[in-house]
């Protein structure tokens, strides 16, 4: 008797920017996971504005690859959702497009994976989120982090109740986006030999994506959603999937306006527990996690949108003994991400367990009250957190 074969999920893919580079390099160069129950990956389709740029994506993606590309090229959006060979699309355009893209290939009866933030306001992400549901179609935002095995580590030990009650999480991200002649951020990722999230620009450019203001730019949505992640994945349990009460301050960047350095209180009143996070695209700061509890402290090291290593230190006076756990992996870890949504989508899930799209919806309010308190709006929108019809 033989093993059945393995499921095949077959992607299609939307913005063929840096996002997608890695998403794609990830689920057809990374080790695929071993796991019967995981399906493998495929690309199948691949849309751009034009075939040039398809095909150009496509050049980088396989070069070297024993295997050529054998999917179809897409010179629009609108031809590629309508290929009947694809279970899944990837969304990696930029933050703006989220909403019309996502709403694109749902409305053509697609699944959606689509990358953070899932929407720039509450109400484009309910929309989403109301669509999605009305099609019974799956729908996620790419929260790659929470599939890495720091993430999963993380989880183990707060199920099993190692921190007591948790009163307190604090998680930054600041990464300076004004940087001039090197780039100092690269250097400084590159000594520790950590992956880039994003390019810096040189000379704080105002029309590059982290400043725009038409673009959805600033600190808070293109870096902010890596620590908000984190306090609502830790705490959003414990406080009965509610919003947590926000006060929150803002430094307008000084060049375009957009949110420079952010920082928040959140208190989350059901788990009587309070979170701060603070982000930036204007220095270098703090990235790791840290848990407070009544019986010890958690620390999520390295980057806190790729941690590497999770750190227990248990008793109430930090003199308790030390447990350091080995979360590393290989190649760019969004393939775990892609792992799951394939999972859902061949297993007939409208959404993740570990991702609701609720909870994305919840974030999106968040950072709508954050930006509501803090005085930044974006041109396309009538109010922070609506939309121009």
């Amino acid at each position: 008797m033989t093993d059945s074969p393995r499921k095949l999920c077959r992607w299609g893919i939307i913005g063929l920017g840096g996002i997608s580079t890695k998403f794609a390099t990830s689920i057809i160069r990374d080790n695929q996971s071993t796991d019967p129950e995981t399906p493998k990956h495929a690309i199948v389709a691949v849309g751009s504005s034009s075939l040039e740029k398809a095909q150009s994506f496509v050049d980088k993606i396989y070069k070297g690859r024993p295997e050529p590309f054998s999917g179809s090229l897409y010179g629009s959006y609108e031809d590629l959702v309508a290929d009947p060979n694809i279970d899944i699309i990837y969304i990696g355009t930029p933050h703006q497009r989220h909403h019309d893209d996502t709403l694109l290939c749902l409305r053509a009866g697609k699944h959606v994976l689509v990358e953070k933030p899932f929407a720039v306001n509450a109400q484009e992400a309910q929309e989403m989120a109301a669509v999605a549901e009305g099609r019974g179609l799956f729908l996620m935002e790419a929260l790659w982090t929470r599939y890495l095995p720091a993430a999963v580590k993380v989880r183990e030990l707060l199920d099993k109740g190692i921190l007591g009650d948790i009163r307190h999480v604090v998680a930054d991200l600041c990464r300076p986006a004004n940087t001039t002649g090197e780039n100092k951020s690269e250097k400084h990722l590159a000594r520790k030999s950590l992956p880039i999230i994003s390019p810096v620009p040189f000379n704080a450019d105002p029309a590059h994506r982290f400043l725009n203001p038409d673009l959805a730019g600033g600190a808070l949505l293109d870096l902010g959603i890596y620590p908000l992640q984190w306090l609502q994945f830790i705490l959003g349990p414990l406080n009965g999937d509610k919003d947590p009460q926000v006060s929150a301050h803002i430094e307008k960047h000084p060049l375009t306006g957009v949110d420079g350095v952010t920082s928040a209180v959140l208190h989350y009143t059901e788990a009587k527990a309070l979170a701060t996070f603070t982000t930036s695209i204007e220095y270098f700061g703090s990235d790791h996690v840290t848990l407070y509890g009544t019986q010890g402290v958690l620390r999520i090291l390295g980057p806190n949108w790729a941690p590497t290593s999770v750190v227990f230190t248990s008793g109430t006076n930090n003199d308790g003994k030390e447990e350091v756990f080995d979360c590393s992996y290989e190649g760019n870890g969004m393939r775990f991400e892609a792992d799951e949504a394939a999972r859902c989508v061949l297993g007939g899930r409208l959404e993740s367990l570990s991702a609701r799209v609720q909870e994305s919806v919840l974030m999106a309010r968040v950072m709508d009250g954050i930006r509501r308190q803090g005085g930044v709006k974006y041109p396309f929108e009538v109010e922070i957190g609506k939309t121009v019809p």
